[in-house]
């Protein structure tokens, strides 16, 4: 992977840094992604649509995994330090969770519902979120088309929408918001199929519209991206049984950890 030109970008933000996922290679795809203080939060779901969803807590030294209350793609997870809670997509809402609470779980236990925000209309499916500062983004994966992304506000009174924006990208599978030398960057991953390249999408909000700046190939089957201290945290559910099963038809690349580039060096060159 690392001296294919294809992927020449990627490889030069690529940072020497693995975290290894306690569920790889089995059935259970990965979504999510977001740090949380010293933990990574990593959301999947059983492709062989049996068992609920469940989230991993990675720590320095252990790992505990906790059940979720649907069998939902779980495809954005993020994190709100001004509120403590725990965002995770749950098709046509967002599912809270209290951080406070899972301090009382053991490995195993399903999580208690805090909250569920019904996504807008024009929306529909969560399929990806990010937390920046008081604001919760929600958007769409469509492979043919652009979408719509709904913004909220995190209020102490609770969470209320405050506008739509198109997004004008496609294949749209997790987002995330880097403030770099004054400007904000909006950051998207772009990927469909097992045998395609995904994308990396950086992007400016300028009169209300997202402006692309920069875009990049990297390996298939990318899922969510989040920001880690000064590094872009990237999951991909390619190491998943289910898109291995038959060799002629697997996953281009097999990527089983999670994997870290430098942002600050990507958008530098932006």
């Amino acid at each position: 992977m690392n001296n294919t030109y294809m992927y020449r970008e990627f490889n030069n933000y690529l940072l020497d840094k693995r975290i290894s996922k306690p569920h790889k290679n089995t059935r259970y795809a990965t979504q999510g992604v977001t740090q949380v203080n010293d933990e990574i939060f990593v959301t999947y779901y059983d492709t062989d649509k049996l068992k609920n969803s469940i989230v991993d807590i990675i720590r320095k030294d252990d790992h505990i995994t906790f059940e979720l209350d649907n069998k939902s793609h779980v495809g954005g997870i993020s994190y709100s330090k001004d509120y403590n809670s725990i965002f995770v997509s749950n098709n046509s809402y967002v599912n809270t969770y209290d951080l406070n609470d899972l301090r009382d779980k053991k490995h195993g236990d399903t999580l208690i519902l805090s909250n569920k925000i019904k996504v807008h209309e024009e929306v529909g499916i969560a399929s990806y979120l990010t937390v920046f500062g008081k604001n919760l983004y929600v958007g769409r994966f469509n492979k043919d088309k652009a979408t719509k992304l709904a913004i909220y506000d995190l209020t102490d009174e609770g969470v209320k929408f405050n506008k739509l924006l198109d997004v004008p990208f496609k294949k749209i599978q997790g987002m995330c918001i880097y403030k770099f030398e004054g400007s904000l960057y909006y950051i998207f991953s772009s990927s469909y199929g097992r045998r395609s390249n995904s994308y990396i999408i950086v992007s400016r909000l300028i009169d209300g519209k997202f402006k692309k700046i920069k875009e990049f190939a990297v390996p298939s089957m990318l899922e969510q991206i989040s920001v880690s201290d000064k590094s872009l945290m990237m999951v991909f559910e390619s190491d998943c049984s289910k898109y291995n099963e038959n060799i002629f038809n697997s996953a281009k690349e097999k990527i089983n950890n999670i994997i870290y580039l430098d942002i600050e060096k990507l958008l530098t060159n932006c």
